[in-house]
């Protein structure tokens, strides 16, 4: 009996090493070709004169040894076209509106505080033209929005649809936050203009004192007022030409169909 269980433990014993050893085999092989622990394809060539076959492993580029730029999907070259035309288009037009909407705002502030500060008229159209100026500074923020767009079209690898899409959001936002800032800036020129021509016609008249005089005459701070309220309109208008401009982008990518070759 106790020879019978020494027999049985060594065959025991003897199946564990064999196995270990076909597993230590087995990882090695996997090792030297490249960690491909599937089998390799073969090419199975026969010879019909011996009738025998010949096998040799193809040898085929390991996919964790090959580099990210293989790996990496292909970009669309016009979808990469379109971003590098967007983001040059939206950071010109961020730095006009940025250049002339800080002008605005300097010139503006510049004549609130005079107004405040002397016993003079004047100022009609200062507040209309100040809320002009905070849509102008929503629209260049959306403006820097739309450029970082730009980047992310390439970075996460669009589709000329998904492109087009996204570019019209853009647009659409950005017509509709100038358009209302471009007609508050116009309200705020016919109220200054207004107020102006009613100076221009209290000249004629007969003046009672000479400090109603000086009150009621057009004097420098008044033509600064129209230069701001000026600026603002042209900075919604950039905006306006940029925006233009993304149409044909959008074009680009996602062109309408003709007659006879609708999309469905």
């Amino acid at each position: 009996t106790l020879i019978s269980v020494v027999i049985e433990r060594s065959n025991e014993n003897l199946t564990m090493h064999r196995i270990l050893h076909l597993l230590v085999h087995a990882t090695a092989i996997a090792f030297s070709s490249g960690f491909h622990f599937a089998p390799s394809p073969s090419i199975v060539k026969r010879d019909h004169s011996h009738s025998t076959t010949t096998v040799k492993p193809c040898n085929l580029p390991s996919p964790l040894f090959s580099s990210s730029k293989d790996l990496a999907p292909s970009k669309d070259e016009l979808v990469l076209n379109v971003s590098q035309k967007l983001t040059r288009y939206s950071w010109l037009s961020w730095w006009s509106q940025s250049i002339l909407t800080v002008v605005s705002s300097i010139t503006l502030i510049f004549a609130r505080n005079v107004v405040r500060s002397s016993s003079r008229q004047g100022g009609d159209g200062l507040l209309v033209a100040g809320v002009a100026i905070i849509v102008s500074f929503l629209s260049i923020f959306w403006t820097w929005a739309t450029a970082r767009l730009g980047k992310r079209l390439v970075k996460r690898g669009t589709s000329r649809i998904v492109s087009a899409n996204l570019i019209r959001r853009a647009i659409k936002v950005g017509v509709t936050v100038n358009l209302i800032g471009m007609a508050t800036a116009i309200v705020g020129a016919g109220q200054i203009v207004g107020s102006l021509a009613v100076k221009t016609l209290s000249q004629q008249g007969v003046v009672a004192s000479a400090e109603r005089a000086t009150l009621q005459t057009l004097q420098p701070l008044d033509i600064l007022i129209v230069q701001g309220n000026l600026n603002t309109i042209l900075s919604h208008f950039s905006s306006l030409v940029a925006l233009l401009l993304f149409t044909r982008l959008v074009a680009r990518l996602d062109p309408p169909s003709v007659e006879g070759d609708e999309r469905r």
